[in-house]
């Protein structure tokens, strides 16, 4: 009879176990692996994001910078009288702006042209060699604004010359508001007068407001008084967007597709600028924007799929996929061993079972440790090779963490540092368990080197042999590179040549510098502690200052001229600049102020401004003051229907004392007859040297001709009165033309002429001493 097999108990459970194992296993390393790339593509799309915002906040500091440089531009203009179009051209050549400042298409001044100077500013135009010019579109209005100076001088930006841009409502109202509001601003999107069917692009105008020196521009009225004009950049946006991305995101600019739309939306008709149009994203698009000097830009940003292949954001995804495979089919065939021992080790399988799992669980959670510390952890053997590295280590020196196993440790450091490594490794082994440190200069595998501070400890076996060093680098560099700054720091503040003064939140002074104590003659032991309103000098009222405090506390900083009180007790000029700091919660915590004495400055600018509009001997206006002056005074009688008078007066007898006696007696004669001038005519009035014994006096206004004469007669009378000059008694006599508006001229020149040929005519004795202008065309004065 054939002997029955009985059937195990739990035998269909054994031999389905490896199935559902390995289907649970699959299963949940798959799940796991998913969330883990997912977890990583966030961090990714998360790094993409920041990416995307540098690249926005680095072209909204390229446009401060521009805006920068349209305020130098405003200072030439305003800080000179009249800037030649060679000096123009110079001081924009010398910008580089090629060079260091891509993308900016050009630099050109508005003038305000007011109706009444359109002919004459058109004549001058044309004189300095543009036959052409001419102020465009024509037609009459009040004032005119004209494009007079646009650097480089191209093609392309001679377009722009003569252009009026006060028809043109879009750019005239940014440039209106920038001079009321006394900054930069910048338009929304337009066409450029440079642009041609070639190449043509979208443009926008930056705009910088040119005042008057010296006038007051506390408030939109004094503004619109003193403006002159206005310093701006035409600026081609494809043009500067590509130069910026070329120099500051040359790879991700490759990966990446880019629209900027002006303002806030993202219409069709507001699209500016487009990278790689038609482009497959692999992602979904930032928006991001910029506010650029009163204009609000948008840029949508796209990865493509360039971008994803230089990120690795499934790696550790990867390695938990292979490793619960691994896991899975080690289960699995566990499960199958223990299906063949049936029931007789299923005690012991659960057993093994639970430990392998808390075995496991242990080690991940180790090497998770291990792994994710923010400071390198290495096994180093004895004879030098290290055995274990972290994934921290590996990223510090720039490798894949099998480049590092094997690798003698002495080889990480650069050459004049390998032997010192070495004497480190036999200190660190001869120490019984104690951690020696030490600050040493590491080469990474890429050749860049970086500062690491590595702390080490011996590993024995029971029997005291040395098995091995446990190290720890921590990446100090930044903490050098800090150190360095501060140094810099220090030497930049103690060897300033301006001065620096830093209080605290409540404005008690707490360091100076040198410089300080220079200009204000108080040291650092006399100040520390004060306050500033001991440098006060009583000369500014509170509105000044609340002004001041109103400004640092909305902007965070303020720039001025201060006038402060020396501690010897003397007044000084200084130009100051005043800057608040605050932590990180935005609580102020100090106050920094850097200024320079400017006193002989602004003296010598006077000095210079005062020998430009006078006579260098006797004081008195100088040719181009009087033609300035006469012009106001003739522009005032064709308003008001007034009358004015010219006398050209010249010395008799006069060159024979200069011969004679020379030049110094010759200055004391001149000097002389100007203060009898002066002596005799009105406030009012001006008397100016034209040059050698030539005097011209402006009357601004007379009633009847009567009393013209009648000055003529008293002027030539004290001027004969003798002069003496120390022990000399000297005479000179003096011949007077007289011209008189609206009889004989209608502008400064001519009446200038009429009296000049008057004069003459009474010089040669062909008329009286005080002699009158004739008609018009009366060919004696010709």
């Amino acid at each position: 009879m054939p002997k029955q097999t009985v059937p195990t108990p739990g035998r269909p459970l054994f031999r389905a176990l490896p199935w559902l194992i390995l289907i649970v296993g699959v299963a949940l390393t798959a799940l796991q692996a998913q969330h883990m790339r997912t977890r990583e593509a966030a961090l990714a799309r998360a790094k993409f994001e920041i990416r995307v915002t540098e690249l926005v906040s680095g072209f909204e500091h390229r446009m401060i910078v521009q805006a920068q440089i349209l305020r130098g531009v405003a200072g030439l203009f305003a800080a000179s009288a009249e800037v030649e179009r060679d000096e123009f051209r110079r001081y924009v050549q010398g910008l580089e702006l090629p060079r260091y400042y891509p993308g900016i298409t050009g630099i050109g001044y508005v003038a305000i042209v007011p109706a009444r100077d359109k002919a004459r500013h058109v004549a001058a135009m044309r004189a300095q060699g543009f036959a052409d010019y001419d102020i465009r579109p024509p037609g009459p209005r009040d004032p005119y604004t004209a494009v007079i100076y646009v650097e480089p001088f191209d093609w392309r930006n001679r377009r722009a010359l003569g252009f009026d841009m006060s028809l043109e409502p879009t750019r005239f109202a940014v440039a209106r508001r920038a001079a009321d509001e006394g900054r930069a601003l910048m338009t929304g999107k337009l066409t450029l007068l440079q642009e041609t069917r070639q190449d043509a692009q979208p443009g926008v105008l930056l705009f910088q407001p040119v005042y008057r020196a010296g006038a007051p521009l506390a408030s939109v009225a004094e503004r619109r008084a003193a403006l002159l004009g206005w310093a701006y950049s035409p600026l081609r946006v494809r043009q500067l967007l590509e130069r910026y991305l070329q120099s500051e995101y040359p790879q991700l600019s490759s990966q990446i597709a880019l629209q900027v739309y002006a303002g806030d939306t993202l219409q069709p008709a507001a699209q500016m600028y487009q990278l790689h149009p038609g482009a497959a994203a692999q992602g979904e698009a930032v928006v991001r924007r910029a506010s650029l000097h009163g204009s609000t830009w948008t840029f949508r940003v796209e990865p493509l799929a360039g971008y994803w292949g230089g990120e690795a954001f499934d790696g550790n995804a990867r390695i938990v996929l292979a490793s619960g495979i691994v896991l899975t089919l080690l289960l699995v065939a566990a499960s199958q061993l223990l299906g063949r021992s049936h029931q007789r080790l299923a005690a012991a399988l659960r057993e093994a079972s639970l430990a392998n799992r808390h075995l496991a669980e242990q080690q991940s959670l180790l090497r998770a440790i291990y792994d994710s510390s923010s400071v390198a952890l290495f096994l180093m053997k004895p004879d030098g090779k290290i055995a274990h590295a972290n994934q921290r280590m590996a990223a510090m020196f720039h490798t894949l963490l099998p480049e590092l196993i094997g690798r003698d440790y002495d080889t990480l450091l650069p050459p004049a540092e390998q032997d010192g490594a070495r004497d480190w490794q036999a200190r660190v082994s001869a120490q019984q368990g104690t951690p020696a440190s030490i600050e040493r200069c590491y080469r990474r595998f890429d050749g860049g080197e970086f500062w690491g501070v590595t702390t080490g400890c011996a590993l024995h076996d029971a029997g005291g042999r040395v098995l091995g060093i446990v190290g720890v680098i921590e990446d100090v560099t930044e903490r050098h590179k800090n150190e360095a700054g501060m140094r810099l720091a220090s030497t930049v503040f103690m060897a300033s040549p301006t001065g620096i003064m830093v209080t605290d939140a409540e404005e008690r002074i707490v360091s100076v510098n040198p410089a300080f104590t220079l200009i204000t003659g108080y040291s650092a032991a006399e100040i520390i502690g004060q306050t500033p309103k001991i440098l006060a000098s009583g000369q500014h009222d509170a509105d000044f200052y609340q002004e001041l405090w109103r400004s640092i506390g909305q902007d965070g900083f303020w720039e001025g001229e201060l006038l402060n009180r020396h501690k010897q007790g003397h007044l000084y000029l200084e130009m100051i600049s005043i800057s608040r700091v605050v932590d990180g919660q935005g609580r102020v915590v100090n106050y920094v102020g850097m200024f320079q004495d400017v006193t002989e400055r602004r003296q010598a600018e006077e000095r210079i401004r005062h020998l430009a509009h006078h006579d260098y001997l006797t004081g008195l206006p100088n040719r181009a003051h009087l033609l300035e002056r006469a012009s106001q005074a003739l522009a005032l009688a064709r308003r008001y229907q007034r009358r004015l008078a010219i006398l050209f007066l010249d010395l008799d007898r006069f060159k024979p004392i200069n011969d004679r006696y020379g030049h110094d007696v010759g200055d004391v004669v001149l000097r002389t007859v100007a203060d009898r001038l002066l002596a005799l005519v009105r406030e009012s009035d001006t008397v100016c040297r034209l040059g050698g014994d030539e005097f011209v006096i402006l009357l601004a206004e007379y009633h009847d001709f009567a009393s013209v004469e009648q000055l003529a007669h008293t002027l030539r009378t004290a001027i004969e009165q003798p002069c003496e000059v120390g022990a000399l008694r000297l005479a000179v006599s003096a011949s007077i033309g007289i011209a008189t508006y609206p009889e004989h001229g209608d502008s400064v020149g001519a009446l200038i002429q009429r009296a000049d040929a008057a004069m003459y005519r009474a010089k040669t004795g062909a008329a009286p001493p005080i002699c009158i202008a004739g008609e018009p065309l009366d060919p004696a004065d010709a």
